[in-house]
């Protein structure tokens, strides 16, 4: 039995709107796993640029195990997949978490230390600081381990010696604000003279 060809009015799933193509990878990754999921990013340049933001901002990080080398995935994008959970995430904003601490010290410096030139963007400001503070995160610990211990609270601050200069695993919990150390790295990080002087 031969599999009857499609007429040429079929739609194809790439030219479903967003809002129908989306859930559909967000089952796909969800059924299959990130570590399934990653590897069918080859399908297509859309498929991909889909499957990886649903993997590295959506996927519960408790899914990402060392079993089917999922780990890995972020390890390889570790700089992507935070700027993904700080900027789009507001669940890990919720718990605490490396990308709530992030937030936290880019919002209390643009809070303390408003831009003073009205033509700048509050939002783009913003942006631009979560993305230095992770990159500086990142670059700083070369291992990797930022993250760790991946069984009990991923993605949780608890490698703090890059911001510093001991290792404690509780060094940050959710407070008012973010303490005067981690300030002044952070206001050195995102290049916010004032705020560092200031501090």
């Amino acid at each position: 039995m031969s599999v009857p060809e499609l007429p040429d009015s079929t739609i194809k799933l790439l030219h479903l709107p967003a809002e129908l193509f989306t859930p559909i990878i967000t089952d796909v990754v969800r059924e299959i796993g990130p570590a399934k999921a990653w590897r069918l990013r080859g399908v297509c340049k859309t498929f991909q640029s889909y499957i990886e933001d649903e993997v590295l901002r959506n996927t519960p990080v408790n899914e990402f195990t060392r079993r089917d080398n999922s780990i890995k995935i972020i390890h390889k994008n570790l700089e992507r997949f935070l700027l993904q959970r700080c900027l789009f995430c507001p669940e890990n904003l919720a718990t605490n978490t490396l990308p709530l601490f992030l937030v936290d010290l880019a919002d209390t410096i643009l809070t303390d230390y408003p831009p003073q030139d009205p033509t700048q963007s509050l939002s783009e400001i913003r942006h631009s600081y979560i993305s230095h503070l992770v990159r500086m995160v990142v670059e700083k610990d070369p291992n990797k381990t930022v993250s760790c211990p991946w069984a009990s609270h991923a993605c949780e601050w608890t490698n703090v010696s890059n911001m510093s200069g001991k290792a404690n695993p509780t060094n940050y919990t959710i407070a008012a604000r973010p303490s005067l150390p981690h300030l002044v790295v952070a206001a050195a990080a995102v290049g916010n003279a004032y705020a560092l002087q200031s501090y």
